[in-house]
């Protein structure tokens, strides 16, 4: 390949980046809302996107050569080691609340899965057996809407603990 193929080959990923990000502010609208405010508050996405524009600002600049090998292995050492670094610090720094928050986050968008799950399947349940259910068909149903329940109950309960600021004692997040 000759250095105008490449050039244009990198044009072409700039605007795949642009594109990715456009793609992805636009699909957070259609994310369940507690997931959405865990990515955008743990900084995820902007975190990613900024790692993905300075990758592919050094590749174009090595690819250009107006970055020699030593300044290039320099600039991707200081990426890979900030990626790192910061995770360490991460977690280093995290606290016993914060972990306790963060876990009361994931059981909370665990429990709203369970709600959104057990609706879904009560719904299938329903439409198979229309308006005139069999006995088993019905007890189905029944066993579906308790489901359903205790996923809500569970959700509603792991909401107002975190409304509280309570600390779940048991990891498997049982209340």
């Amino acid at each position: 390949m000759n250095q105008f193929e490449i050039d244009k080959l990198l044009v072409y990923a700039v605007y795949g980046m642009i594109a990715s990000i456009i793609t992805l502010f636009i699909l957070l609208k259609y994310f369940p809302a507690s997931l959405t405010n865990l990515i955008v508050e743990q900084r995820v996405v902007v975190e990613v996107l900024s790692m993905g524009f300075l990758l592919v600002t050094v590749i174009i600049l090595g690819s250009a050569k107006l970055i020699e090998g030593e300044g290039l292995a320099g600039l991707l050492g200081t990426i890979a080691g900030y990626i790192f670094a910061r995770k360490t610090a991460d977690l280093v720094s995290a606290g016993q609340a914060d972990r306790s928050t963060a876990a009361l986050r994931r059981q909370l968008l665990h429990a709203e899965l369970e709600v959104v799950d057990a609706s879904g399947e009560l719904q299938r349940l329903k439409a198979e057996a229309g308006t005139s259910p069999t006995k088993s068909q019905a007890s189905k149903v029944a066993r579906a809407e308790e489901k359903l329940e205790r996923a809500k109950g569970r959700a509603q309960a792991l909401k107002d603990a975190q409304q509280r600021g309570v600390e779940l004692d048991s990891p498997s997040g049982q209340l």
